[in-house]
């Protein structure tokens, strides 16, 4: 659940378009507002925990619960409470909303939603039917009948997500993205069955494998070479990233400590992968699926409307990679 807190934080960067220095600003804004909001989080956590013991808590108005007549017997807080959760509530909508039309955007200008969902209003400028398609969305998702249900699915699509945002980041930075690209697939996979496994058998013994199996896939990726476009003389350039690429990379925020920062990236979501409950992954399994095969039956639609260009691209595609390996 801590998960859902943190999830906001990808509308800064949503944003970097309409941002008038985004290689200063978004920077800048995503980790003033993560500390700001961890500072508020864990300070709160704080003063309920000392009002209240944790077990005593009550998961579903823990805030109502801390100040009602058998703890801080502050009944007048409830109406504060009340007030600031039904603002939370909208906010978060209004950023989600905002977020997520500039995400359909972006993938509607890369072919995987279709190119009306890029259009930009005449007079606001802003997606209109990308905002509108994000709502009838989120007015589908409403109507599930179970709450813990939609919540499930929504907790181990976001850590997957950020679990992928990690390894893309070490492919992106490496040498040979291609062969890091699996070494990061193999490591969030043996982190995942590590973790379950140690969980199902128990004991120290099983704990210790699972670690040690985790340092072992983690030592190729500490071991394979990667590239820093700051650096003067620096060549950054594979067959996924040509030189403009690099140029408008170098100039923009790039991770520090790489490769540590996404491998423990990758280690700790997938741990919160694995404990993520077998319905979750089932129902994750199957809409991915649904996805993938939506998004093949588009592509082989294009390729029948338009076989000569693609396949044009696809030669011209192949031929660098030969050239380039």
């Amino acid at each position: 659940i801590v998960i859902y807190s943190y999830t906001g934080f990808d509308a800064v960067a949503n944003a970097a378009e309409e941002t008038l220095n985004p290689q200063r600003d978004v920077p800048i804004g995503v980790v003033v507002t993560l500390a700001t909001c961890a500072v508020l989080y864990v300070s709160l956590s704080i003063v309920l925990c000392g009002i209240v013991p944790y077990m005593d808590l009550d998961p579903a108005a823990p805030l109502v619960k801390a100040f009602d007549k058998d703890h801080a017997n502050i009944p007048w807080a409830r109406t504060f409470i009340d007030i600031g959760a039904v603002v939370g509530l909208f906010t978060v909508l209004l950023t989600g909303l905002y977020a997520q039309s500039r995400f359909y955007v972006g993938l509607a200008r890369d072919g995987v939603l279709p190119k009306i969902f890029a259009r930009m209003s005449g007079s606001s400028q802003t997606p209109v039917l990308a905002t509108a398609a994000v709502g009838g969305v989120a007015g589908l998702l409403s109507l599930t009948p179970s709450l813990n249900t939609l919540e499930e699915l929504l907790n181990i699509g976001t850590i997957f997500a950020y679990t992928v945002v990690c390894g893309g980041l070490l492919c992106l930075r490496a040498k040979s993205p291609r062969r890091t690209g699996a070494f990061a697939l193999c490591l969030g996979v043996t982190v995942v069955c590590a973790s379950a496994s140690a969980h199902a058998l128990g004991g120290v013994a099983a704990s210790v494998i699972a670690v040690a199996a985790v340092v072992a896939a983690s030592i190729p990726l500490f071991r394979a070479r990667y590239a820093d476009p700051r650096k003067p003389g620096e060549v950054w350039e594979t067959e996924e990233t040509d030189a403009a690429g690099a140029a408008a990379l170098a100039t923009g925020f790039l991770c520090p400590l790489v490769p540590l920062v996404p491998v423990l990236g990758v280690i700790v979501n997938a741990y919160l992968l694995s404990q993520c409950n077998w319905k979750a992954w089932v129902r994750f399994a199957g809409i991915t699926l649904i996805v993938v095969a939506a998004f093949a039956v588009k592509v082989g639609l294009e390729m029948r409307r338009e076989p000569d260009i693609l396949l044009g691209n696809s030669m011209q595609a192949m031929t660098s990679s030969q050239l380039a390996g």
